[in-house]
């Protein structure tokens, strides 16, 4: 009779190298299952966007077929987590579950509650930390309570940690000999040309670790690639120090996808203003860097770390719009989706709402970053045949030019907008 099994449960780590779940797992010399349960959305704070769903959809096809490679099955279910794995244990009598830990709020709370109902079964539920550099409580036991300033957070990180190397994939699984009932992968059906502009799985994200080229963040989203990887073999570590920063701003202050980290914005008299928010989600602000960008967001799920800052930036100190309201925007739509890094780079825009003397100029911001105007004729092709001395303030165009396309007016005048972001702040100061 073959020994109990054990379960790998995947969840945002889709590989198989320098995975710590499938490590451990081999390690305890038990026949593994492998598994991935399709969550209801309830279970996470936010449910994953139709372009992060088509990324994890042809991430999953990737690990499924690296996985046969090993003579192995990944086993899909559907509904609650606790449901689908009460349910596959009680066909398998499995009493060990591996897996690596999520951050969501939601996630961290559902989790503890699997963890205990199955301890109650005898079944033992490990959780490590294969998705960050380091284990994030590791720095609580220095820092002592949450730090909130970057500087501060990597002065620690840099004293005290050294990310561990990463380690290979095992090269073969002792698996269980059943084969349990699976649903298969569950394809969606959206508007996006998901090859025209990506290729995800584990192999993808090693090549372009190998190149130093090329986008890597939806990669790491889905966990194809482990932070430590990129540490150790690339010139990322600036960007995996915010990005571990983000993650225990996440952990620590679970509130944050919702509420400012600092109270005072909570009294912030935000404008609800149903245009402006939908004029920017389309791209049509008439504010041509800014367009570009969100059409760039529309068509591939993806714009650059400068143009989220310019984007989420006017959305909140020019349009002085509800930063809760951009957040989701780009969770819905960015082929990256991660909340932590998301509600971060969020959170300070509104974090700097004091700086609104430096609010942005849009047209200045176009000229330092597109300067020849190619990205804006790209995603922007009403302007296509502007000449570059109108292409980054289309409103200074003569009115037959103008009147020659279909470019939308501003939908606010910059002076206007600085006049209303400091009279807005200067009214929250008043009522401190």
């Amino acid at each position: 009779m073959q020994e109990k099994p054990a379960i790998v449960w995947f969840r945002s780590d889709l590989r198989l190298r320098d995975n710590p779940a499938i490590i451990n797992a081999v390690k305890s010399k038990k026949p593994l299952i492998f598994l991935y349960i399709y969550s209801n959305s309830s279970d996470a704070s936010f449910q994953e966007g139709g372009k992060e769903k088509e990324w994890i959809f042809h991430s999953l096809t990737s690990l499924e077929k690296d996985l046969r490679g090993k003579k192995a099955r990944l086993v899909f279910r559907m509904g609650d987590a606790a449901s689908a794995l009460s349910d596959l244990i009680d066909e398998t009598c499995a009493d060990q579950i591996f897996a690596n830990a999520e951050y969501d709020p939601f996630l961290v709370k559902r989790d503890r509650k699997i963890k205990m109902a199955l301890a109650a079964r005898r079944v033992q539920v490990s959780f490590f930390h294969g998705n960050l550099l380091i284990n994030p409580f590791e720095m609580m036991h220095i820092s002592e309570k949450p730090i909130k300033e970057l500087s501060k957070f990597i002065a620690i990180l840099d004293q005290y940690f050294r990310p561990e190397k990463p380690l290979d994939a095992p090269r073969i699984f002792l698996l269980y000999s059943k084969k349990p009932f699976s649903v298969g992968i569950q394809k969606i059906e959206i508007s996006f040309d998901f090859a025209k502009y990506w290729m995800a799985g584990e192999s993808a994200a090693q090549n372009k670790l190998k190149s130093e080229d090329g986008i890597i963040s939806p990669h790491l989203n889905t966990g194809e690639v482990s932070p430590r990887d990129l540490w150790h073999r690339s010139d990322r570590q600036e960007e995996l120090k915010i990005r571990e920063f983000a993650y225990h701003l996440l952990i620590f202050f679970p509130e944050s996808p919702y509420r400012p980290i600092q109270n005072e914005f909570l009294r912030f008299p935000w404008i609800h203003n149903l245009h402006f928010i939908a004029s920017w989600q389309k791209g049509k602000t008439g504010y041509p860097i800014i367009d570009a960008a969100m059409r760039e967001l529309l068509s591939s799920g993806y714009i650059s770390d400068d143009h989220r800052q310019i984007t989420a930036t006017f959305f909140v100190k020019n349009l002085l719009l509800p930063w809760q309201e951009g957040a989701s925007w780009f969770m819905d739509h960015l082929v990256d989706a991660d909340l932590a890094c998301n509600t971060y780079h969020w959170q300070q825009v509104v974090g700097s709402m004091d700086s609104l003397t430096e609010l942005i100029d849009p047209a200045l911001m176009s000229k330092r970053s597109d300067p020849y105007g190619n990205y804006i004729r790209k995603f922007v092709p009403e302007l296509s045949n502007f000449p570059l001395e109108y292409i980054h303030m289309p409103w200074n165009a003569p009115k037959e030019l103008l009147d020659s396309c279909s470019y939308p007016a501003r939908i606010v005048d910059l002076e206007d907008s600085k006049y209303r972001a400091l009279r807005a702040f200067n009214q929250l100061k008043d009522e401190k």
